[in-house]
Order: C-alpha cells, then sequence, then structure tokens
C-alpha cells in the first residue's frame, strides 16, 4: 500500500516540479531579432564576434512605472576581433566605439517591468548591433579598448 502511495506522490511531485519551471514561460523574448544568451557569441561581421559574459547592472525603469530617469542595463563582452580578444562594458544608454565602429545594443529581451523585477541571469537575451566607419581610421587599434 505505501508503494502506490508513493508512486501517486512522484507524478505529482513532477507537475509541480514543472509547473514552477514553466512559470517564467511568460518571459518575452526577442522580437526584432534572434538573440543570444549570457555566453553565447553573435557574429557581428567577419572578424568581429560578441559574447555576453554577465549582467552586471539593470536598472531600467519598469514599463508600468513613471520614473525620472530612464535606468540602463549594463553587460560585460568579450569582443573577439581576429586575432585579439578584449573585455569591456557596454551600457544600454550608449554606444561604444571600437575599432572599426560603432557597438551598441540592438535588442534587450525581457523588457523591464515588474513581473520580471527578480530576473535570473539564464533569462536574459541580447542583439547587438555594429555600425562600421565609412573609411576605417587606422589610428583605433583593439588595444585601445579598455
Amino acid at each position: 500500500m505505501h508503494y502506490r502511495q508513493i508512486l501517486f506522490i512522484g507524478p505529482a511531485l513532477a507537475l509541480s516540479a514543472c509547473a514552477t519551471a514553466n512559470d517564467r514561460r511568460d518571459i518575452p523574448g526577442c522580437v526584432e531579432m534572434e538573440c543570444v544568451a549570457l555566453g553565447q557569441a553573435q557574429q557581428l561581421s567577419e572578424t568581429l564576434t560578441v559574447t555576453p559574459l554577465a549582467v552586471l547592472e539593470d536598472s531600467r525603469c519598469p514599463m508600468e512605472a513613471r520614473c525620472v530617469w530612464a535606468g540602463r542595463l549594463v553587460v560585460k563582452l568579450r569582443l573577439d576581433m581576429g586575432h585579439e580578444s578584449a573585455e569591456l562594458d557596454l551600457a544600454s544608454d550608449e554606444d561604444v566605439r571600437i575599432t572599426g565602429g560603432m557597438l551598441a545594443f540592438a535588442e534587450i529581451a525581457p523588457v523591464a517591468s515588474i513581473k520580471w523585477a527578480d530576473l535570473k541571469p539564464r533569462e536574459y537575451a541580447f542583439s547587438f548591433r555594429f555600425a562600421p566607419d565609412i573609411a576605417p581610421d587606422p589610428a583605433i587599434a583593439p588595444a585601445a579598448l579598455q
């Protein structure tokens, strides 16, 4: 008899675990383009790959609120540029000049919301855009990145 009780409890526990894991399915993803998660690389050009490494700050104003400051998201990135790599912090409220152009966020998911105030790092997704310079500036080198 105890054996049957265990059989019924097991599936119930499995279903409750699925329910809590699936509660986060309502977090929207990227809309405009395909995004990458932390640790995944996005190739922006033949010589530039961007990999988000960590979310350092998320002070974005929730869409349901009125804020004095819009806030920002700051992510630590690794840039792979041919044979060189560099790390930098990219903020959602500013573009960054790198070798050969400007780097910025194209999309951040999910949007800031009170519903998702306790986001886990694995729940973020990003896409980036790179606007190459019209004429490359040879004075700007990858070593100049901070």
